[in-house]
């Protein structure tokens, strides 16, 4: 019964992960529009305090999405342990990948939080506006870079070995494997280019809906196996 409870657990986190990751999408794009002309800290930090409510709303969507991310890889790995030794190198690499993208987004929730609204306050061409252009940016180079290493250590090596794991056995439907195969390069090794390619820059986020796909269904999978599980045990 320990096995199918975190089964369920697992498969209704994955699900929600899914959602969440979605929604915050959905508000950063269509509740803040003008967020992507911004193109330095002199309008980027502007926006934030404007729209500190909305963005902050997203922000923790990012936050819970890769936590509940990380209860789901737990099932993963209890789903694929078969699949081998290196199942335990894909859990701790998912995991440890989505503590740092939940870093980024505690990161992005501080130069909201605090360094927007000293911004704000400070008098136009003060030292202290320079300054603080100067902090946001270095926070936001930190977010991106700590964002491309865990998007490698989740998607690029942990969701691999979890797809390698399905099309070596027949816990989950080929497709699923086949699909992490590509979240694992769209999402995981080519956004490292983008600094030196920009033509690989916003390869990401098409892989950000292909992780959404793989993990909403890995959560459907283990629902269904706990089902199928509790199904197949013999009538007292």
């Amino acid at each position: 019964m320990g096995q199918i409870s975190l089964m369920k657990v697992s498969g209704v986190c994955a699900i929600l992960a899914g959602i969440l990751g979605v929604a915050g999408i959905v508000v950063i794009t269509v509740g803040i529009p003008d967020l992507k002309s911004a193109t330095g800290a002199l309008t980027y930090l502007p926006i934030l305090e404007r729209n500190k409510e909305t963005i902050a709303v997203a922000l923790w969507l990012f936050v819970l999405a890769p936590l509940l991310a990380i209860f789901a890889g737990l099932g993963f790995y209890q789903a694929l342990r078969e699949g081998g030794e290196l199942m335990i190198v894909a859990v701790a690499m998912f995991v440890i990948g989505l503590l740092f993208i939940i870093t980024r987004g505690f990161i992005e929730l501080a130069t909201v939080y605090g360094l927007s609204t000293g911004y704000a306050a400070a008098d136009a061409g003060s030292a202290t506006r320079a300054t603080l252009e100067i902090v946001a940016e270095t926070f936001r180079t930190l977010g991106t870079l700590v964002d491309l290493v865990g998007e490698a250590l989740s998607a690029g090596i942990g969701v691999l070995l979890f797809s390698l794991a399905i099309l070596r056995t027949s816990v989950a439907p080929k497709w699923i494997g086949y699909l992490g195969l590509v979240v694992a390069l769209v999402l995981g090794w080519l956004p490292l280019l983008g600094p030196a390619l920009p033509v690989f820059k916003g390869i990401g986020l098409i892989g950000f809906f292909a992780f959404i796909v793989w993990i909403v269904s890995m959560g459907v999978v283990l629902l269904r196996q706990k089902s199928e599980s509790a199904s197949a045990e013999p009538s007292q």
